[in-house]
């Protein structure tokens, strides 16, 4: 008698034993629930069905099934955090920039940056929207402020073309900074797509930002190409795409992909970002 007051389990734990909940996928879990029937004679199983799922989840430490519709379909980002906001209801946070990847919390490093040079990471937004807020995590305080922008994809997989407008991001202050984009920006994305933050120094090129970054020892491999015409050879390790020669402190609308001023694969530092959508 496993639960107060329960019968004998023949359905929930014959069916799932021998597995850990390290390694029990959802499938599994979801093919030996949906078939139970709502009806009182099933309260004991439907119990025990609860209970293997929040155990399951608190080990993984996610919580998809839970908070949404399944295990992770489409407009769901795996690993993405809830919080219940002021005023009800619940707001996403979606990891920014490849999020399997582990978050370097004990250091910290400046990104590419310069007030002529434009920086690209690249992203994948699950649901469509308007972005509604960034945020970051800075070592210590900084003078100057950086431009952001948003970039579609264009048919060689490269950054294209701005979204809306860019947006002056300011990063006077250490510690976790929400750049709220709420009426701003106009950053309309669509689901399952693939897109770009473009990043630079709005002025000062002595106090750059240093972030709290992604550690690029642990997680997966990044997949942006060399772009070099010297090789064919493609490497797996690049982080973001660069361009140089630019108008200082201003995001190109378009990304230049040619000579002397072409997009350049790079193994730029990625800060450890994520983004919210209205």
């Amino acid at each position: 008698m496993s639960l107060p007051d329960a019968t004998r389990s023949n359905r929930v734990y014959p069916l799932l034993q021998n597995l850990d909940l390290e390694n029990l996928a959802y499938a599994t879990l979801q093919g030996t629930g949906e078939t139970l029937n709502i009806e009182e004679m099933n309260e004991d199983e439907l119990r025990r069905l609860v209970l293997v799922n929040l155990a399951r989840l608190s080990v993984k430490g996610e919580w998809n099934g839970l908070l949404t519709s399944g295990g992770t379909g489409a407009g769901e980002m795996p690993g993405g955090s809830a919080a219940s906001p002021a005023g009800g209801g619940y707001l996403v946070q979606y990891p920014m920039f490849y999020p399997n990847a582990k978050a370097e919390t004990s250091g910290n490093g400046v990104v590419r940056f310069n007030d002529n040079q434009a920086t690209f990471f690249p992203f994948w937004n699950y649901k469509a929207g308007t972005m509604d807020s960034l945020t970051c995590r800075l070592a210590s305080t900084n003078v100057d402020d950086i431009m952001v922008g948003l970039y579609t994809t264009g048919s060689d997989g490269c950054p294209n073309t701005l979204v809306g407008t860019p947006v002056e991001w300011d990063m006077g202050t250490s510690g976790v900074i929400t750049l709220d984009l709420s009426g701003v920006g106009d950053w309309t994305v669509s689901a399952d797509t693939q897109y770009w933050l473009g990043m630079m120094l709005k002025t000062d090129t002595t106090n750059k930002p240093t972030f709290y970054i992604m550690d690029l020892d642990e997680g997966p491999a990044f997949t942006v190409p060399t772009t070099t015409t010297n090789t064919e050879d493609y490497l797996v390790e690049n982080t973001s795409f660069f361009v140089s020669n630019l108008t200082a402190g201003t995001l190109p609308s378009t990304v230049p992909v040619s000579s002397p001023d072409g997009l350049f694969s790079d193994t730029a530092q990625v800060p450890l970002m994520t983004f919210t959508l209205a």
